[in-house]
């Protein structure tokens, strides 16, 4: 399921990680990881680790393609289960947790998924990213002696942000910053949905009824 439906390539142990998260909302065992060599060997040679970037993969693009075109009849329930794991009460996360030796321990677990170091371009795209900001700051919003242009730098915060992560994730920006616009109505649909999701993670009654098995 995970090899099928990343958005990027992904490392050993950032599959160690995400399988120690357990899907029926218990306790996350991440101290007692799946060993990677078991990955290769349980998948009977269609995955592989590769020696160039030490990312695990499926062994060819064809069997990629295979898992995705049958994602709705094989792993029917993988967005849904991955995202209500965030909002369960019940299981200790970097956000919940109080605790702080594990809540370092819980970023050094986290720390591979955000260091940059799988995408060879890492710098070269947020500088992208950076000047495209820096144009659209002069461009719009650059004041004078005559005339005083306001600008709301939460909103275009927001949208280096989202240009960021496109950028790094999909080799080309969303456009947000070049628009200087919110094209898919991205920051409404946050507001709309934030106080519900707030609710439904603080309410373990509301959270049940979420994470009801479907019939």
């Amino acid at each position: 399921m995970w090899l099928s439906t990343v958005r990027r390539p992904i490392t050993p142990a950032e599959l160690q990680h995400a399988i120690a998260i357990s899907t029926d909302f218990g306790s996350p065992q991440i101290h007692d990881l799946t060993d990677s060599a078991f990955f290769v060997d349980c998948c009977f040679g269609l995955v592989t680790i590769g020696n160039e970037r030490s990312v695990i993969r499926l062994v060819h693009f064809s069997v990629n393609e295979y898992l995705r075109a049958r994602k709705a009849t094989l792993f029917t329930t993988a967005d849904s289960i991955l995202a209500l794991q965030a909002i369960d009460p019940s299981v200790t996360s970097l956000v919940s947790d109080t605790n702080t030796k594990s809540h370092d321990q819980f970023k050094a677990y986290m720390a591979p998924g955000y260091s940059g170091k799988d995408v060879p371009s890492v710098e070269d795209d947020i500088t992208e990213v950076i000047t495209t900001f820096i144009k659209v700051l002069k461009r719009d919003h650059l004041s004078t002696a005559t005339s005083t242009n306001p600008i709301d730098f939460t909103r275009l915060c927001t949208f280096f942000t989202i240009d960021s992560i496109s950028k790094t994730s999909f080799g080309e920006s969303m456009g947000y910053l070049e628009s200087n616009s919110d094209l898919c109505s991205y920051i409404p649909t946050i507001r709309n949905t934030l106080p519900f999701a707030s609710i439904l993670s603080a309410v373990p009654f509301l959270t049940s009824l979420a994470t009801f098995p479907r019939m």
